[in-house]
């Protein structure tokens, strides 16, 4: 019974989230089936097709990125269904999901601290290396192409992460 009630907070979450997008999301940007078909990913359990719905849904990613306070929460619940994909799909999901949000990030905006935070909370919830270092890659580019200040070590901590002796013991 506990672990019916622990999937039924699961599936909730997931509701909320997808409501949650749905309903922040620029008026027009989602596709009108774009909440039923995140509800038949969660009800089925597959966590891989809801990542991909979501990932495909651009007015949906947009919402996620323009989220002040429940993005990072939104971006910790998506990075928990990586974890549930079980067809090995999950390192390209990761990747799928991390170029969305670069993609998200506007040109009217210089600034990229938004996206780099919700790339830095997937960075912070991925255990394998390999998957750290290509987040990482996306960080440093987006923030190199959009607001340089990111990369001093001095003035932000992307800057500190990539100093070189810090670097080897995060990978680590």
């Amino acid at each position: 019974m506990a672990s019916s009630a622990l999937v039924n907070v699961a599936e909730d979450a997931e509701l909320r989230l997808v409501k949650l997008l749905a309903e922040s999301a620029a008026p027009g940007s989602v596709r009108p089936n774009f909440v039923q078909d995140c509800e038949a990913c969660i009800g089925n359990g597959d966590a891989a097709q809801l990542i991909r719905t979501i990932v495909a849904e651009s007015g949906a990613i947009a919402a996620l990125v323009a989220l002040d306070e429940e993005g990072v929460s939104a971006i910790s619940l998506l990075a928990a269904l990586l974890d549930r994909v079980k067809d090995g799909s999950s390192r390209q999901l990761l990747n799928d999901l991390a170029d969305a949000i670069v993609r998200a990030s506007s040109n009217d905006n210089p600034s990229s601290t938004k996206e780099v935070s919700l790339l830095a909370t997937l960075y912070n919830m991925r255990s394998d290396p390999a998957e750290k270092v290509e987040l990482l890659v996306k960080m440093i580019r987006l923030g190199a192409s959009r607001q340089p200040s990111m990369l001093e070590a001095n003035t932000s901590v992307l800057g500190k992460w990539i100093e070189p002796s810090r670097l080897t013991a995060m990978l680590d």
